[in-house]
């Protein structure tokens, strides 16, 4: 008996020390991931662990059709860091000026993807944009699609390449005013940062964005993880921004939003749970435009709000986009 006794005390101090080992490993693995690996997923587009994720839970189904190809003219261009980048140039359907080779176009719809998508999000997009007589320009962000890069920086450094795109369009003459932007989630604050500094753009189609990166990085760890301790998400920004080697504070659309005062039609799900609606408002309050709109869409999620719009949302987006003017402020 006394034998027993003494095996058993010696295997629960075994499985003790172990049962604490294994606590200190897993705290240790925790941390590890914590600095390591999570900003990384934040940032780095073509992350391995994210690409599984997005196979084994594929939400496609109920977000936008995706189309494998983008028929059009292929544009590449060179970002200031030396990235090639990749946009296709898709002309407007009307006819030519006629016995010369001038399109007539209403304008030049640039087209800005959501995070870790592409330029064939817009295929369907594309093509009700040229019969209504619009040129358009469906873009591959840094890091997205076709478009080199590593890591996207939330419109820190994409609304600097969408400037130089411009520039480059604008050298080839291939760029029909008035210029406008139709931009989804990430594409859409990349849009209205641009929209602050470049002029050139007359009116934009903001869909579900955000006010700054601070907010989306703590917002995202509620809605994946269930956690939102504030420390940690500050924490999350600082490191996801040292990643993706641009500083967070830059990453924000609200303040793009002081400075514009061209047309804007801020679009928005009243059941969008990545991105809250609330974003929406705020943007639409610092707007400068006296032609600004916020169409809340009722019963859209983040994914669905082309779905859940339907036609009427559509036929609104083109009557928007027509009626932009070439002066600042729609004047």
């Amino acid at each position: 008996m006394n034998r027993m006794k003494r095996l058993n005390k010696v295997f629960n101090r075994s499985l003790s020390r172990s049962f604490k080992w294994i606590v200190v490993f897993g705290i240790v693995f925790i941390l590890l991931c914590t600095y390591f690996f999570v900003p990384r997923v934040i940032v780095e587009i073509q992350n391995p662990v994210v690409g599984f994720i997005k196979r084994v839970v594929d939400d496609s189904g109920k977000g936008n059709k995706i189309n494998p190809s983008l028929k059009g003219e292929k544009v590449n261009w060179e970002s200031s860091d030396s990235l090639t980048l990749t946009a296709v140039l898709n002309y407007s359907q009307m006819d030519k000026v006629e016995d010369t080779d001038v399109d007539i176009s209403k304008g030049t719809v640039v087209l800005l993807h959501g995070i870790r998508s592409s330029k064939n999000q817009f295929i369907e997009v594309v093509d009700s944009l040229g019969k209504a007589g619009f040129t358009s320009i469906a873009v591959d962000l840094r890091a997205h699609g076709e478009s080199e890069g590593d890591f996207c920086t939330f419109g820190v450094n994409e609304k600097q390449d969408l400037v130089a795109l411009l520039d480059a369009l604008e050298k080839k003459n291939k760029l029909n005013p008035p210029v406008l932007l139709w931009g989804q989630s990430l594409g859409a604050a990349v849009g209205l940062q641009t929209m602050a500094i470049d002029d050139r753009i007359k009116g934009a189609i903001i869909e579900s964005t955000f006010c700054d990166f601070s907010s989306i990085v703590h917002d995202y760890f509620g809605f994946h993880l269930g956690v939102n301790n504030e420390f940690l998400s500050r924490f999350m920004v600082d490191r996801a921004g040292s990643v993706g080697g641009f500083d967070p504070k830059q990453a924000s659309p609200l303040t793009a939003c002081k400075s514009i005062r061209a047309p804007v039609l801020l679009v928005h799900g009243t059941q969008d749970r990545r991105i809250s609606i609330d974003y929406a408002r705020q943007n639409f309050k610092a707007l400068k435009s006296h032609q600004k709109e916020l169409l809340e869409i009722a019963g859209a999620t983040h994914l669905n709000v082309w779905q859940a719009g339907g036609k009427e949302y559509f036929k609104k987006a083109l009557a928007f986009l027509s009626n932009v003017k070439t002066g600042s402020d729609g004047k």
